[in-house]
């Protein structure tokens, strides 16, 4: 009878450890889970300039046709976040090209990216600090 004892209570601990172990196992960092939602990868201007020289990427200028006629990126290609439009603009693009998608100074580029990769986009980049950051970067 006490062996019986004995060998309930250990089987009870067994157990125990291998569903904590299990269980912490299947924790992700704060950073961790934060990568998991975000649909695009945030670059730098140094990164965004780099991807530019190798020209095999689309860049995509989602600023005001006002903002966007103070200059742009060479050869991107323009879609107004603010315009009723855009999501049609957006949808008739490719999904299976890379596109580094900038605004102003970053923040309807991360709602533009958003929106994209739920109409089917999968590479997509956000140009930290938008076109003020890449003008800067270039005078």
């Amino acid at each position: 009878m006490r062996h019986l004892i004995y060998l309930t209570i250990l089987s009870s601990i067994t157990i125990l450890i291998s569903c904590q172990t299990k269980q912490e196992g299947n924790k992700r960092t704060t950073s961790e889970v934060s990568a998991a939602k975000e649909p695009y990868k945030d670059i730098t201007v140094k990164e965004a300039m780099k991807l530019h020289e190798q020209g095999d990427i689309v860049f995509l200028d989602v600023r005001t046709p006002e903002e966007t006629a103070e200059g742009i990126i060479p050869g991107a290609i323009i879609a107004d976040y603010r315009s009723d439009s855009f999501k049609q603009e957006v949808s008739a693009l490719d999904k299976s090209k890379s596109y580094v998608v900038y605004c102003r100074s970053g923040g309807r580029s991360v709602k533009a990216s958003n929106i994209m990769s739920e109409a089917g986009f999968s590479d997509l980049m956000n140009l930290e600090g938008g076109y003020t950051s890449w003008k800067e970067a270039n005078q």
